[in-house]
């Protein structure tokens, strides 16, 4: 007993030993994670002058960042390290940007490494966007136009400003989803494993939006047909917005939000109170949560 009672000790001890030298190293380090395994980053940047109609990034851990170029030329600026590297090249009328990875396997196991990408592109209307990464946020700034918005993320943040689109699909298995200044002419689907949803100023013909654990909320948001929502864990709040039909489900969570157009309303809550308008116009708006409460009214009213 004494003898486990001691290795327990020292055990206790040692792990103690290394958070205190873990935070001291961040501390040294302007309380940055980055830069803890000695990795130096170089700047790569590529003068695209071929034309091309779609851009397509694959990559394992990067932040990622899409922007309108200020001069009209296609610049692509990597934040590479010594055994991870991007190259940019037009094959077939696609911007491809590409990881090339040439660590080992036992290199991956910690590392503090955070490399970047930032594209700016010439003003012009975009076949497709695709995005595929692991790690990572993505960033797509002011004023640009793609037919359809393909983004595949596993952990990581993603944000959208002033952007125009046919068609956008956002995968995001952990990590928060902004989006604003959104005009999309078709469909916009959203789903989110773990992670908040924020919407403002969208507009868009079909609306849908499923997740597991996290809220989602809306302000400004219109759907021209459907609105489809769906949270397993987590508040749903709409700040006039408005769809033709709309069908929202929750298993935990509140519903609550403001319409801007009247509704029939097909609510109910196992647990949890429902005030609704008792209107006999309008497209149908039904609700369904299982804990929580569901509280709607008119911008009006």
């Amino acid at each position: 007993m004494r003898s486990t009672k001691k290795m327990l000790i020292l055990g206790c001890v040692l792990i103690a030993l290394g958070v205190g030298l873990f935070a001291g190293a961040i501390g040294l380090n302007d309380w940055k994670i980055e830069g803890l395994d000695g990795e130096v980053y170089n700047m790569n940047k590529f003068e695209i002058n071929e034309g091309f109609e779609s851009v397509v990034i694959n990559t394992d851990t990067a932040d990622i960042a899409i922007m309108p170029s200020e001069n009209g030329n296609c610049i692509v600026e990597c934040r590479d390290l010594t055994k991870i590297t991007h190259t940019a090249e037009v094959k077939n009328g696609v911007l491809e940007i590409r990881v090339v990875d040439e660590r080992k396997w036992y290199e991956k196991l910690i590392s503090f490494a955070s490399p970047g990408i930032k594209v700016y592109l010439p003003d012009a209307e975009y076949k497709g966007l695709k995005i595929d990464e692991a790690t990572g946020d993505v960033d797509i700034e002011g004023g640009l136009t793609f037919k359809d918005i393909n983004i595949d993320l596993s952990t990581g943040d993603v944000k959208m400003d002033t952007t125009f689109a046919d068609n956008v699909n956002i995968d995001v298995t952990t990590g928060d989803v902004w989006l604003k200044e959104l005009f999309c002419n078709n469909k916009l689907c959203i789903n989110v494993t773990t992670g908040d949803t924020e919407l403002s100023n969208v507009k868009c013909l079909e609306l849908e939006s499923d997740g597991s654990t996290g809220e989602i909320e809306m302000n400004h948001v219109i759907a021209y047909n459907n609105m489809f929502l769906k949270r397993t864990t987590g508040d749903i709040d709409l700040k006039q917005c408005d769809a033709d039909t709309l069908s929202i489900q929750s298993t935990t969570g509140s519903v609550h939000g403001t319409l801007l157009s009247e509704k029939i309303f097909d609510a109910d809550a196992t647990t949890g109170s429902v005030h609704v308008p008792n209107t006999k116009n309008g497209g149908v708006c039904k609700i369904r949560t299982t804990t929580g409460s569901i509280w709607f009214s008119y911008v009006n009213d």
